[in-house]
């Protein structure tokens, strides 16, 4: 089991995604750290220092989160550290012995805007934990609609997959829904086929969380309306990373993007390779 703490990076008053991890943190047992950075202002090749007003004002920020967590009915062991320099290091760094890395966004459309920001883009394609993105106007609290984890075929997502029977076990009465997309044009043989070996890599993660109800979705074509307006409704969106490509197998199917584009809940990348260890 893993003991290294849940780590949240906020930028400033971040709420869902505060009270996200601290839930993470409980459930798994852990501790909570809570970051926030204070970058200094670069013009050109000039790094302007960060002065005493800059940091009186993080410390702002912190406090505030203090005193959200204060107020929670239950609260994990938490620990808070004002941190000067790039958030993309700092949290970086702190990743590297953490058992999940929470990120705040104010856009609730966080999919459509990864690639323009770039402290999520470079946390979510390069830390080897999972990375959950929390919109701020999130609704965390869907129990009973259950867990989504979308598998794109290119790997064997066991990462993904162990996290996403994870998290559904972690709430009694929960589903698992596994969505595979296929490209347009699949034969029946060839739909038979994946079926198959859809079914296998799924046998086994039944039979060490038995308690977890699945429901397989197989997507055709390169949208499916029905597929995105479900995934709206996930408590959790789990999504595959491969490790050696980036996010290229996470946004590589429209499915999956309009997915993570149009979920209101957070999402969690999960690197292929993961093992909660």
């Amino acid at each position: 089991m893993n003991t290294n703490p849940v780590v949240v990076g906020v930028k400033d008053e971040q709420p869902t995604a505060l009270k996200f991890a601290a839930e993470a943190a409980l459930a798994r047992g852990v501790e909570l750290h809570v970051i926030h950075c204070v970058e200094p202002l670069i013009a050109g090749d000039i790094v302007l220092p960060v002065d005493e007003t800059w940091q009186a004002a993080g410390q702002v920020t912190l406090d505030s989160a203090k005193a959200l967590i204060d107020e929670l009915d239950d609260e994990p062991a938490t620990t808070y550290e004002l941190s000067i320099g790039a958030p993309v290091g700092i949290l970086g760094d702190a990743a590297e012995k953490a058992s999940l890395l929470v990120v705040g966004t104010d856009e609730d459309d966080w999919g459509a805007r990864l690639f323009t920001d770039k402290v999520t883009e470079r946390l979510a394609k390069h830390v080897d934990i999972p990375v959950a993105i929390v919109p701020e106007r999130a609704r965390t609290h869907h129990v009973g609609k259950g867990v989504y984890v979308a598998v794109d075929g290119r790997g064997p997502a066991t990462g993904p997959l162990r996290f996403a029977f994870t998290e559904a076990s972690r709430h009694r009465k929960s589903k698992l829904h596994v969505i595979h997309a296929l490209p347009a044009g699949t034969s029946t043989d060839e739909m038979n086929a994946i079926r198959a070996d859809v079914s296998e890599a799924l046998a086994g993660w039944s039979e060490e969380f038995p308690d977890v109800e699945v429901v397989r979705r197989l997507v055709f074509d390169d949208t499916d309306d029905g597929c995105v307006a479900a995934s709206k409704e996930a408590a959790l969106l789990v999504l595959g990373r491969a490790t050696h490509n980036g996010l290229g197998s996470l946004f590589g199917h429209p499915v999956i993007t309009e997915m993570a584009r149009h979920t209101r809940g957070p999402s969690v990348v999960v690197p292929n390779e993961w093992k909660d260890e």
